[in-house]
């Protein structure tokens, strides 16, 4: 999702471009965000496309045909994103369009991603659609066995108990705890990638226990992270879903970028550009093996009408976060949240 508004804020000028620089970084300094983008992804590369492991990222401008893109715009999101311009016409025939550019994604995601943009989600005011896409797939680095995979209850956020498979493994992970949470690594195969699980205190309010999850927070629990014995009992899940993400963005402060003031004059020197939508679609599948994951992103740009000790317990049986991340880099792949595996299989 970053390389997507990535994509628009090198597009961006004005208080646009001010707001998406503070939504994406809470810094003002663009040029630093897309060369940390890009070392990100050139380290998460390294590490992530070894034995029993895959990582692809993919970037993709679909432009209208004979639209006059600045030539700096192209250098810029081809430098750090590697996206290349494919052209289109929405004029024409948007619903070709559409169905082209969720090709592009389900070839990229190897078929998890499907009809990332819904029909009716471009038009013939539709000048341009900034796509990214995201596949991964590793190997548990001590896959959990599958013998001791049995039904037991989750519980969600009202307290109900649904019978869900739970995996359970008792090993040496890194791990870390504070008075309100638990924080537990559990590593891929290749080392680079890990997926991170953070799991709120029993009888914790859920929601505040993500919203004090500031990006400072988890670097310091992060760099907490130390070797010890856990007893670890997660749940198997699987799940997709859609989230268009104009509301949040205009929550976080990215508002002009979706009127009338908004300023892209850095992709065209065209009047009256702005983004229509944002739409982002995930897929995530946890088993005894391993992970296998899948992300798409479309921002529509439109033209206006105008020591030996007892083990720790690490027991997630009620709803969590979860994130992919690079361990060098910190780079996020896949964030998400667990509310209930039982409705997500």
């Amino acid at each position: 999702m970053e390389s997507a508004l990535g994509l628009a804020l090198a597009g961006a000028g004005g208080q646009t471009a001010r707001e998406l620089a503070t939504v994406l970084g809470g810094s003002d300094d663009a040029a630093s965000f897309h060369e940390t983008l890009a070392r990100q992804r050139e380290q998460a590369f390294k590490g992530g496309n070894s034995s029993g492991q895959s990582l692809s990222i993919a970037n993709a401008l679909f432009a209208q045909k004979g639209l006059p893109i600045e030539s700096s715009y192209l250098e810029l999101t081809g430098r750090f994103y590697g996206a290349g311009v494919r052209e289109t016409d929405y004029r024409r025939d948007p619903e070709e369009a559409r169905r082209s550019i969720n090709q592009w994604v389900e070839e990229q995601t190897r078929d998890k991603i499907k009809d990332l943009i819904p029909r009716g989600g471009v038009d013939q005011q539709t000048r341009m659609v900034l796509a990214n896409a995201i596949y991964f797939y590793g190997l548990w680095a001590t896959p959990f066995k599958q013998s001791a995979t049995r039904e037991e209850d989750f519980h969600l956020q009202s307290g109900q108990p649904v019978r869900v498979p739970m995996m359970r493994a008792l090993e040496s992970y890194r791990y870390a705890a504070e008075p309100d949470l638990q924080v537990l690594e559990l590593p891929y195969r290749s080392e680079a990638l890990a997926m991170v699980v953070i799991l709120p205190a029993q009888g914790t309010d859920f929601d505040k226990a993500e919203q004090s999850l500031t990006s400072q927070r988890v670097w310091k629990l992060l760099d907490r992270l130390a070797s010890a014995e856990v007893s670890v009992t997660l749940p198997k899940y699987r799940f997709d879903g859609t989230r268009k993400l104009r509301p949040s963005l205009s929550a976080m402060g990215a508002i002009s970028m979706f009127g009338g003031q908004a300023d892209f004059s850095g992709m065209t020197k065209e009047k009256g550009w702005f983004c229509s939508e944002v739409i982002h679609k995930a897929f995530i599948a946890v088993d005894e093996k391993g992970t296998e994951a899948a992300a798409a992103t479309a921002t529509m740009m439109a033209m206006a009408r105008y020591v030996k000790k007892d083990p720790v317990i690490f027991r997630a049986d009620r709803p969590f976060i979860f994130a992919v991340v690079d361990r060098s880099s910190g780079a996020v792949l896949f964030i998400g949240r667990l509310m209930n595996p039982a409705k997500a299989r």
